[in-house]
């Protein structure tokens, strides 16, 4: 999608994402009939009609051979979207939402963030599902789904810095997120679908065994007296936990702005396997200092 931007933007980052606390409704459900030569059944295209033995599970993406044993019902579900109305920050946070950033260049050395605040205002959908019932707890095996087209959806956007110019024609930003979110959902719209082995879920097995032998509860209280990395006095402070050998990050704390004292009062669990032991691991906590325009 970035190959669709004008050439006066150089990036584009989705900063957060978020679902909010506004629920997606379910408007209509209608039972389809079950059985192949039924009238009314979807054609044979429209989903996985249990014939195979080999289906990608959603979650994982791998191949997973199923047991065709047990009873296939079908169903056509109608879903539908609404923000909250109001434009206040407390109402934002509750619908669907993404902050993206558009990095304008200048002469390639110069890249000045804009950020634009992106809601979902309306969607509207159907989705056709096929569910295998088995005699054994959790009594669902499988479950199909496949979008009927691509959803209707309605998104608005924002500009949230004040001191910056609104170089970008807002329109042209919701047209591109919708393309975005069009391109998406079109690989699980009919003839495509994915299959979710809802039995691993539920019951945990998909989990599998793990290799850690211990594990570290770390809990992230607050910082006192830190330096000031920025011009206007302040820091943008964030906790980083990581293995020393090994370097690679294990867990970041969220980055508090503007602040010498900030208080986290964030707990993480961080696995310990023999690997660490062996090695003589000693686990380490970064402190670092959040730019965007420089290095961190």
């Amino acid at each position: 999608m970035q190959q669709s931007l004008p050439g006066f933007i150089d990036a584009i980052r989705i900063t957060d994402l978020g679902q909010g606390t506004n629920p997606v409704r379910i408007t209509h459900i209608r039972a389809l009939p079950d059985q192949p030569g039924d009238a009314g059944y979807p054609e044979t295209g429209w989903i996985d009609q249990g014939n195979e033995g080999v289906h990608n599970d959603g979650p994982t993406g791998k191949s997973v051979e199923e047991d065709q044993a047990g009873d296939y019902y079908n169903f056509e579900v109608a879903f539908s979207y609404a923000a909250l109305p109001g434009q206040g920050a407390h109402l934002r946070a509750k619908n669907i939402h993404l902050l993206i950033e558009f990095f304008v260049g200048m002469f390639d050395w110069l890249h000045i963030p804009i950020p634009i605040w992106i809601q979902v205002e309306q969607i509207f959908g159907i989705v056709r599902l096929r569910v295998q019932f088995i005699p054994e707890a959790p009594f669902i095996r499988n479950l199909t789904f496949a979008l009927c087209g691509v959803p209707s959806v309605e998104v608005s956007a924002t500009p949230m810095s004040k001191h910056l110019p609104n170089v970008l024609d807002l329109p042209f930003v919701s047209s591109f997120v919708k393309m975005g979110i069009a391109a998406g959902t079109a690989e699980l719209a009919v003839p495509k679908s994915m299959t979710i082995n809802m039995q691993e879920m539920l019951s945990g097995a998909a989990v599998g065994d793990t290799r850690a032998i211990g594990v570290f509860l770390i809990t992230i209280h607050h910082c006192e007296g830190l330096s000031a990395q920025d011009k206007n006095g302040l820091s943008d402070p964030y906790v980083v936990l990581a293995y020393a050998k090994f370097g690679k990050p294990l867990y970041s704390s969220r980055i508090i702005l503007g602040d010498l004292n900030p208080v986290y009062e964030e707990t993480c669990a961080i696995l310990v396997s023999m690997d660490e032991v062996k090695s003589q691991e000693d686990l380490s906590a970064m402190l670092w200092d959040s730019d965007k325009m420089t290095a961190e």
